[in-house]
């Protein structure tokens, strides 16, 4: 009888638990490398100033100013980590005649301190309403 009581009380105190959601805490900045096969050398980078780039291979484009064909701009990122799945937003300032802004709006999954998987967007404002095999890649962290 004494078994079942502490049983009892063990699995009420672990129901009684609240496990926290460590998204909060989570910390974007760092090189990401994609783990998708067909995209190996290829991934983001997150910088504490909320400045971003991708980069595949040897090209590298973002940050506080890159050229793309003789046009300026430059590549800020903006996480709303309260947003359940979290959201990801890549926003690219191109600098022409007039300043043009575009976003690439993304969902993150954390999967731990250095994993994650990220349901891509396009540069039409259009979020993915959730993560399927088509729109998703896993990053890692690259130490």
């Amino acid at each position: 009888m004494k078994k079942y009581l502490v049983l009892v009380l063990v699995a009420t105190l672990f129901c009684s638990f609240t496990f926290r959601d460590n998204s909060a805490d989570f910390n974007f900045v760092g090189k990401w490398k994609s783990e998708d096969k067909t995209e190996k050398n290829s991934g983001f980078i997150f910088e504490a100033d909320g400045y971003a780039f991708m980069f595949k291979d040897a090209e590298k484009m973002g940050g506080k100013e890159f050229d793309i064909n003789g046009t300026k701009g430059s590549m800020k990122y903006a996480v709303d980590k309260n947003a359940n799945p979290i959201k990801l937003d890549l926003i690219i300032t191109i600098k022409k005649q007039k300043v043009e802004t575009k976003k690439m709006l993304m969902l993150v999954k954390i999967i731990d301190n250095n994993t994650l998987s990220i349901a891509g967007g396009d540069l039409e404002n259009v979020r993915p309403t959730k993560f399927t095999k088509e729109n998703t890649v896993t990053f890692k962290r690259v130490k």
